[in-house]
């Protein structure tokens, strides 16, 4: 995969270190920035199902914040480059 340490981030998932709503932030903000179809495609279905849910939440809320040790970040323009991107795959 050719999202950058996505196999680390799907251990730890695994191990339950992280919730799968790490890793699919995680691969959302990647993909919106340049990552391809084939990098989407490529996600376990429970990865792309939980961003399939953000960006449901945000279209239906118009905002999308993560909250991680570093604070509240506003993700809602990650979200709408993503949108712009794939829209076409996305299952909600």
């Amino acid at each position: 995969m050719a999202i950058p340490l996505l196999d680390k981030y799907l251990a730890l998932m695994g191990d339950g270190v992280i919730p799968p709503s790490t890793v699919a932030a995680i691969a959302l903000e990647y993909l919106s920035e340049g990552g391809s179809l084939a990098d989407f495609d490529e996600l376990p279905l429970e990865i792309r199902t939980q961003i399939g849910a953000f960006i449901k939440s945000y279209e239906e809320k118009g905002v999308w914040y993560s909250v991680s040790s570093e604070g509240l970040r506003d993700m809602s323009e990650v979200a709408q480059k993503f949108i712009e991107r794939f829209s076409s795959r996305l299952e909600r």
